[in-house]
């Protein structure tokens, strides 16, 4: 099954789309302030979710990571709400995406604007977002 054309698609759920429909939808200014999601032929598009709850467990998490990463000395590097994108793969917006590690040639961004992907994983916990080889 693939999207049409010109319908409005359900969103919170995955369906089956190739890339193309997906950068057709993500790029809709009906979803402008969604967040969309491709994995290997499915597409998700979803409500952004706002609250002090949504917001509190996102920190939750951010402190958890930096807590466990200083004391071992690890560089962490951090991105919150980022567009991470393998053309044709994978795109996601998460929550929060961390980086843990000495070897700065690796990091993630560096290969994103190159076309090119490191198999790092990004956390959001809502739903699965990762990027890895």
């Amino acid at each position: 099954m693939t999207l049409g054309t010109s319908t409005k698609i359900e969103t919170d759920i995955w369906l089956r789309a190739n890339w193309e429909e997906f950068l057709r939808v993500a790029d809709d200014p009906a979803y402008l302030h969604d967040r969309s999601y491709y994995d290997h032929g499915q597409i998700r598009i979803e409500i952004a979710a706002l609250g002090s709850a949504y917001a509190r467990d996102n920190a939750l998490v951010v402190m958890v990571i930096i807590l466990f990463a200083t004391p071992k000395n690890f560089r962490v590097k951090q991105l919150l709400n980022a567009n991470l994108r393998k053309g044709g793969l994978q795109e996601c917006q998460p929550d929060a995406a961390f980086y843990i590690g000495d070897d700065e040639d690796t990091a993630p961004w560096k290969y994103a604007s190159q076309g090119r992907s490191c198999g790092t994983a990004f956390f959001s916990h809502r739903n699965r977002c990762f990027l890895n080889q």
